[in-house]
């Protein structure tokens, strides 16, 4: 937003028009994308998937990853992770 010609409530604005969604949402949604592709894809433990993922504490993760995803991270990983 400090980028382009206009205030961020301008930004925000055509950013919720376009996407559905605030803009702190949209990245909040990718860190949960980036915490799913992890704890499917690796063997790190859930607190270094949580701050790979940009939280900074993995109690806040863990409570915000089960508010969103519906699973705990732990409970994620054993659904999600494909056999082997």
């Amino acid at each position: 937003a400090k980028e382009l010609p206009m205030g961020y409530s301008k930004f925000r604005k055509l950013f919720k028009e376009e996407t559905g969604i605030s803009p702190h949402q949209y990245y909040l949604n990718l860190r949960i994308n980036r915490a799913k592709s992890l704890l499917q894809t690796t063997d790190l433990n859930v607190n270094e998937v949580a701050f790979q993922s940009g939280f900074e504490s993995e109690y806040y993760f863990s409570k915000f990853f089960k508010k969103k995803v519906n699973l705990s991270p732990t409970e994620y990983r054993s659904l999600k992770r494909p056999p082997g």
